[in-house]
């Protein structure tokens, strides 16, 4: 039976389910203590023997190991079932999530839900629910008849409960004298009362080296979501006014960027040109923030408080023109020069510098055009993407886009406000400096935390870096401004990394030779990363002795999890996180209780070595509390 925050959750206590009532025989207490009380238990019903050991520990988590024995019978129907009360369950969610378009949360429909196999389901509502998860469909697999592959996960809607129906075995027949084994986990959330002033007693924010002796800047921005750009063939124009001194300042107009920055193009005003050109625009198309294989220059004589009209075009070449004028040719396919790596993820951002400029007219178009008109504003027409007007924010929406006459309105950042333009009104990206570091600028704005992402060290997932000196300096002067420094560690290993060498087959958690995707990050030198294993004995005890490693030498706070809590799916038969259907098909495991096991050995440890440490989990769309709790 489950209460929570003393309200009685479940309907009456959740039992297994057969079709038959069943005869306990045996029930004992192995263990009780304050972290962990074990039973064990068997029923009988004729010679079909169903033994399950329950282990229930300090945050609620209950682990049931179940062995069922037909002996001379067949088993048609098995389910577990949990019947809650319908005011406890307004909302669905299981695991594995959708990414990046999340589909795994939802309302649960008054006529119920199906579903086929799922690692981890959950119903509840905003301030409370219950789990139930596994980590393998291998004992699903022979229980189910065709046609009830959907079927296997129910939640059944009925006057006045919900019955979340596990079904281990439906309308099949198991094979005489086989036993059966499977191991599920219930846990009711949350496991600990909420603290209403979480995020007062805890805000951090991403950090790089350097920030503790730069200078503090920040710049308004307007993007643009880049799912529209034709990047084979296209142009964007716009309108700009410099509000400040171009000989002197430095100044992004326009970058597409990607999350993955595969393929990236920056256009910037820059006061000093090289080859001694003065100052002028600057455009780069940049693969992997590495190779740049593109770069042109402009001189441009532009000055405070003139407005110019400005265009990109692409297509066999990219074109730059300055009021209508011709400055700047080079051959080159599309924006990107023919290369992959560029999808709907990507943004179009104005301004982000911490000097101020106007925009005003923002047109995209399908075609490269070589005509503008200069004297009235741009129109909408056949080839027109996009066009806004950049007057007045879409009062439609309380997101703060702007109203645009054709696409999708640009999101602007706080300090970007709307002020007198070309033709009408116009928008003004504001950019500031301060006389302070940024680091003091975070704890001035009750930042307790800042997080080094992976470029804090030379290689993915490795616990040492040859940044030694950078990364000591930088935690000293956090310390100074009462600000904790967290070390980002995700779910990927690199083959830079020295232990990969020696590690790659007990981590990886596919066979090392077959690779996953190829994530790139502005690591130096490039690098390929490999999915690892959590689960993994050997990467568990590696990665504890790491972090309290780089306690002891640098002093840091805490670790900043990327997915390191997740129970990934796993094929390595190193650690024996497979099965085989009847074809011979491989499976992966997802390696729930080992990574509980993680985390627990985590927090224990790193709280004994410094009380006051953090482990911030990154969880996305990926909720799993046996391993969060």
């Amino acid at each position: 039976d489950v209460a929570i925050y003393g309200d009685r959750f479940a309907f009456f206590p959740m039992r297994q389910w057969h079709g038959v009532r069943a005869k306990t025989i045996a029930l004992k207490l192995l263990k009780a203590s304050d972290a962990q009380v074990i039973l064990w238990g068997r029923a009988l019903y004729n010679d079909v023997e169903i033994d399950m050991r329950t282990t229930v520990e300090f945050d609620g988590c209950v682990r049931c190991d179940v062995r069922v024995n037909p002996n001379t019978h067949y088993v048609t129907k098995f389910a577990l079932v949990v019947p809650l009360q319908r005011r406890w369950v307004k909302f669905v969610y299981h695991w594995p999530p959708g990414f990046p378009h999340i589909d795994n949360a939802f309302p649960l429909p008054s006529s119920g839900w199906q579903s086929s196999f799922r690692h981890y389901v959950w119903l509840g509502r905003d301030d409370g629910g219950i789990a139930w998860f596994t980590e393998s469909e291998q004992p699903f697999v022979k229980g189910r008849a065709s046609g009830d592959e959907h079927r296997v996960i129910e939640a059944l809607v009925l006057d006045n409960a919900v019955e979340l129906r596990i079904n281990f075995v439906r309308h099949a027949t198991m094979p005489t004298f086989r036993e059966w084994t499977v191991t599920f986990g219930i846990m009711p959330t949350p496991v600990k009362p909420w603290r209403g002033d979480y995020h007062s007693r805890f805000v951090g924010i991403d950090a790089i080296y350097g920030m503790e002796r730069a200078m503090f800047s920040v710049g308004s921005t307007i993007s643009y979501p880049a799912s529209d750009i034709n990047i084979a063939r296209g142009t964007i124009e716009m309108w700009l006014r410099m509000c400040f001194d171009t000989l002197h300042n430095d100044a992004f107009i326009m970058r597409l960027v990607h999350p993955r920055m595969l393929m990236e193009m920056f256009l910037e005003w820059r006061s000093k040109l090289a080859g001694n050109m003065g100052a002028g625009l600057r455009l780069r198309v940049m693969e992997q923030r590495r190779k740049e294989l593109l770069c042109m220059r402009v001189p441009l004589k532009w000055r405070r408080g003139e407005w110019h009209h400005l265009a990109l075009t692409w297509g066999d070449a990219i074109r730059i023109y300055a009021d209508g004028k011709l400055m700047a040719e080079r051959k080159f396919t599309g924006l990107f020069g023919g290369r992959p790596g560029w999808d709907r993820y990507g943004s179009l951002l104005l301004g982000g510098s911490a000097v101020t400029i106007d925009v005003d007219e923002l047109r995209i178009s399908q075609i490269a055009r070589t005509q503008f008109e200069l004297m009235k504003p741009p129109v909408v027409d056949a080839h027109t993407l996009l066009l806004d007007r950049m007057e007045c924010r879409d009062e439609r929406t309380p997101i703060r886009r702007t109203k645009v006459e054709m696409g999708q309105g640009g999101l602007l950042s706080e300090l970007a406000q709307f002020c007198d333009g070309k033709f009408g009104g116009a928008l003004r990206l504001y950019g500031r400096k301060y006389d302070h570091t940024a680091l003091e600028h975070f704890a001035r704005l009750g930042i307790h935390a800042v997080n080094l992402p992976e470029w804090w060290t030379h290689a993915q997932g490795t616990t040492e870096t040859i940044h030694e000196q950078l990364l000591k300096r930088f935690v000293q002067e956090a310390h100074k401004h009462r600000i904790k420094v967290l070390l980002y560690f995700g779910f990927e290993m690199s083959d830079a990394a020295n232990e990969w060498r020696w590690l790659k087959h007990e981590l990886a958690g596919i066979k090392p030779k077959a690779r996953t995707q190829l994530r790139i990050r502005s690591l130096s030198p490039p690098q390929t990363y490999f999915a690892i294993d959590h689960g993994a004995q050997p990467y568990q005890d590696y990665l504890i002795g790491g972090i309290v490693h780089l306690m002891r030498k640098y002093d840091i706070d805490g670790v900043y999890l990327d997915g390191t809590h997740l129970a990934g799916g796993c094929a390595n038969p190193y650690h024996g996180h497979r099965w085989y259907d009847e074809r011979g098909n491989v499976h992966k495991t997802s390696y729930i209780w080992s990574s509980r096991r993680l985390m627990k050995r985590l927090y224990r440890i790193m709280k004994a070595f410094k009380r006051d440490s953090v482990i911030f989990a990154h969880t996305s769309s990926a909720l799993l509390a046996p391993t969060l709790s």
